[in-house]
């Protein structure tokens, strides 16, 4: 199970900043993601204090945070090789370009800093993340890496990633 406790921290002061959430509809989310092993933002859209239109919408209104359409964008294969399936789909991200050390990844969540930080020590390359919606990113990961494959992956309450090979 994986717990982003500092991503969680950073994500739910944000989110009280902008008035979006409460501090006790943040201390909520934070217990059933600590009982669940859930990341933070999936915690509220279950508890009903988001739901994840609003959720991408905050996050796309956030200045710097570039937003990508991944469903016709085409990944070199080279790209994909640098990060593990596995990876992609616990961490819910999509690498989509290297430029020298710099890989651009998209994100449901690119305030995730735990997860940057990760991938930044598995490939050994700087990490942009980029903004993409949940919905994207299903079909980002079912084009790349749905190969062979046969997963269900909850991203969100309600919107799971799920293929089996062709």
């Amino acid at each position: 199970m994986y717990i982003e406790t500092k991503t969680a921290d950073y994500l739910g002061q944000l989110l009280i900043q902008s008035e979006e959430i409460t501090p006790r509809q943040l201390a909520e989310a934070l217990l059933l993601q600590r009982v669940r092993g859930s990341k933070l933002a999936a915690a509220l859209i279950e508890l009903g204090h988001m739901d994840p239109a609003r959720f991408f919408q905050w996050l796309a209104k956030r200045p710097g945070t570039p937003t990508i359409h991944v469903n016709c964008y085409d990944v070199p294969s080279e790209v994909t090789a640098l990060v593990p399936e596995d990876f992609v789909l616990e961490h819910e991200v999509l690498p989509l370009d290297r430029m020298g050390s710099l890989l651009t990844v998209a994100m449901v969540c690119p305030l995730d800093r735990a997860t940057i930080q990760e991938l930044e020590a598995l490939t050994g390359l700087r990490v942009k993340p980029v903004l993409c919606s949940p919905e994207d990113l299903r079909a980002g990961i079912a084009r790349h890496y749905g190969q062979g494959s046969s997963e269900t992956v909850e991203v969100w309450p309600g919107f799971e990633i799920s293929w089996s090979a062709a």
